[in-house]
């Protein structure tokens, strides 16, 4: 909540956009949600990939566990959670 304006401002910025476009929902309640350790939700992508698949987007599916690598994600929470990313 506090640099909320700012990351709106990044958002506008980004989608060449006004701020006042995302002000009341980007990063509240109301948009998407986001893991706060950041990790990717894996079976959500796997279904988008099998969906992919039935609809004809994608030749062939691929299992996506056998090629996520979550370890920097791990790594860097475990940092924040200790402060060592903090010094």
């Amino acid at each position: 909540p506090a640099n909320h304006r700012e990351a709106v401002g990044i958002i506008a910025q980004a989608t060449k956009q006004k701020p006042e476009l995302y002000d009341n929902w980007a990063f509240t309640k109301l948009d998407y949600y986001r893991d706060p350790a950041g990790l990717p939700n894996l079976d959500v992508l796997q279904a988008n990939i099998d969906t992919q698949k039935e609809l004809g987007f994608l030749k062939t599916g691929f299992e996506v566990k056998k090629f996520a690598d979550l370890g920097v994600v791990h790594e860097a929470a475990a940092r924040l959670k200790s402060g060592i990313a903090r010094q």
